[in-house]
């Protein structure tokens, strides 16, 4: 990691993520495309936790979950000469909520909607057990049923 990287950061409130944006200005540098905000952290941190409510996945199961947000959105013509960077930000979800836990300028990676998300230490399971459940959901299997019409 540069010595740029920010560490530690929790999303609660307006005088954090004044601060975060400060930081984040600082590991940018002057670059002015493929950036991020602090803002958009946010954002990010709040449609994962919505898809997660959605998805009833369980509040113990969401501790762990890290969020990586690429500010490369899409991809970057042919004759772009060279490895173009972006700001790149992980963010870990612990019991209280969403931390950010590192941000650099790296080589950028286009993440579909601009994130990816990874959920840690999740029996997968277990967890598509708690969300059927959770959505009161049945499912039913029936041998010799496949392949017959009606």
């Amino acid at each position: 990691m540069e010595e740029n990287t920010v560490k530690s950061f929790k999303l609660y409130n307006e005088p954090v993520l004044a601060d975060l944006q400060t930081r984040i200005e600082e590991v940018e540098g002057r670059a002015r495309e493929r950036t991020l905000q602090a803002t958009d952290l946010l954002r990010f941190a709040t449609r994962v936790e919505a898809t997660f409510t959605a998805l009833g996945i369980p509040l113990a199961a969401r501790v762990g979950a890290v969020v990586e947000v690429s500010g490369m959105t899409n991809r970057v013509a042919n004759s772009y000469r060279g490895v173009p960077y972006a700001t790149e930000a992980r963010l870990q979800r612990n019991t209280r909520g969403w931390l950010v836990t590192d941000i650099d300028r790296a080589p950028g990676r286009a993440f579909a909607d601009g994130y990816r998300i990874t959920l840690a230490n999740v029996d997968p399971q277990g967890l598509l057990n708690s969300i059927l459940t959770s959505q009161r959901i049945t499912l039913e299997c029936h041998r010799g049923a496949a392949g017959r019409l009606g």
